[in-house]
């Protein structure tokens, strides 16, 4: 039976990361996204009532979690987003514990706090998704209907991608076309296969 392999995937805001990791899953792994694993953790009866007594009850009315309003607090206010952090983390894990547990493999993980959290040392190597800047508002603006304002506050949370670069085993640029894009996925696919073959 082959050991598990994780490729843990990460990038900013708008770096394209979430259709980097599907596409390098289609076909090839499972994908797990950090994301997803949040929301789960947060539907949890007691995950919410502790939301609602530190941020008051209008963050969850009638007992469910309102994701926008919880966003617009803590990414305007970086000691909220650390308290939340500190709050999920632990969840997350735990939840990406079992995902790794239960297979199959590969499991492509994508998480916008892949080093942050530390569950890098749950992968067997590592991506990070690359965007210019202004590529970067343009995509957030479309796809979420983001001001500029909102947007450069979310860019501000998020640690530099100098500390990412350093520490990713593989940086791939998503500066091109959806089809530039697969022929770096099929490139870089074909060495984790070998990384992969050898587990």
């Amino acid at each position: 039976m082959r050991n598990p392999f994780v490729v843990g995937v990460t990038g900013g805001i708008g770096s394209g990361k979430s259709t980097f990791s599907r596409l390098l899953a289609k076909g090839w792994g499972t994908y797990c996204d950090a994301d997803h694993l949040a929301r789960e953790a947060t539907q949890h009866p007691e995950t919410i009532a502790v939301l609602r007594d530190h941020f008051g009850a209008a963050i969850a009315p009638e007992g469910r979690l309102e994701r926008k309003k919880l966003g617009a607090l803590v990414f305007s206010d970086r000691s909220q987003l650390r308290w939340l952090e500190a709050l999920l983390h632990p969840k997350i894990e735990a939840l990406l514990q079992e995902r790794i547990a239960q297979g199959p493999w590969p499991l492509i993980y994508e998480a916008t706090l892949l080093f942050e959290a530390h569950h890098d040392r749950y992968c067997q190597t590592t991506v990070l998704v690359t965007a210019p800047r202004e590529i970067v508002l343009e995509r957030v603006a479309l796809r979420d209907g983001l001001s500029t304002a909102e947007i450069e506050a979310r860019l501000a949370a998020q640690s530099s991608a100098a500390l990412h670069t350093e520490r990713a085993a593989h940086v791939v640029p998503n500066d091109g076309t959806l089809a530039q894009l697969e022929r770096k996925i099929l490139a870089l696919r074909s060495t984790l296969d070998q990384i992969y073959g050898s587990t």
